[in-house]
């Protein structure tokens, strides 16, 4: 059993994370769209090397892209205190799985249906199989260049005026737009925010600079390729629309008892 089968899913909760927190309940739609190295050189071609251009160039071919070099998932999440539940996480051949995230007990809890199997992780741990990760798939130290931010005004997006600012580093390039009106709603799920973007090294750095501006409507990241995902780039879209304030049942957030768990701290590679 290898870790790499369950990235995708790794990939939705670092992304998602900071949408949780104590005092919102409610649901929100969420699309995420992941393109790997060769899609990325298929959708813009081999003369484009600028990381910005490249990040323009990738964020008006991706929606509705080919599924072959496309990866897209069309989430739901649902929030209540400290607690989220993200239902349709696109998890590659696993299928379609869900998660729970409770962030007061630091537990994590990613859920595959077609193989009736949970995978847990204490976010106690999540330094450590963050550092395994990164081993395994190559990932290169982060640099300590300081990031350029570019503020972008002002303009539309998931149906609010959305604050826009772009982040230059040496792993990559990222643009997000976030809502002012919810920066410090979530605050309740920033310390699990940091632990889940660790789960993702490839893009961690990059990911925390613009995580760091609140609550994301919008964001784009291209950074480059670990050593497992060829040479090149990888391209990150999440948009977040739909943002609704109602009561969600209780029992959203309860793992089925009949799966088997297998505790990713301890899964071959990581100890």
């Amino acid at each position: 059993m290898k870790m790499s089968r369950y990235l995708p899913a790794l990939l939705a909760l670092s992304l998602a994370a900071p949408l949780a927190a104590q005092g919102f309940e409610g649901t929100m739609k969420q699309l995420q769209i992941m393109v790997m190295p060769p899609g990325v050189a298929t959708l813009v071609g081999a003369g484009v090397t600028d990381p910005q251009q490249i990040l323009d160039a990738l964020a008006t071919k991706v929606k509705g892209g080919d599924p072959s070099l496309v990866m897209t998932s069309e989430m739901t999440v649902s929030v209540k205190g400290a607690k989220m539940r993200i239902d349709g996480m696109n998890m590659g051949m696993a299928g379609t799985g869900y998660a729970i995230m409770d962030a007061a007990a630091g537990m994590m809890y990613t859920v595959v249906p077609q193989q009736k199997q949970i995978f847990v992780l204490a976010m106690a741990d999540a330094p450590m199989v963050a550092r395994r990760m990164a081993e395994q798939m190559g990932v290169q130290p982060p640099s300590t260049t300081p990031a350029v931010t570019t503020d972008l005004g002002v303009q539309p997006a998931g149906g609010v005026q959305a604050h826009g600012y772009r982040v230059t580093l040496p792993e990559g390039v990222g643009v997000v737009w976030v809502d002012p009106a919810m920066k410090t709603a979530f605050d309740a799920f920033k310390g699990m925010q940091e632990k889940m973007t660790g789960l993702n090294p490839g893009t961690g750095r990059v990911q925390a600079a613009l995580m760091a501006f609140g609550f994301p409507m919008l964001s784009q990241m291209l950074t480059k390729a670990p050593a497992m995902a060829g040479e090149g780039w990888v391209y990150n879209h999440v948009e977040t629309s739909e943002v609704r304030r109602q009561p969600v049942a209780d029992d959203l957030f309860v793992v089925p008892a009949d799966y088997t768990q297998v505790n990713m701290a301890q899964m071959p590679g990581m100890s």
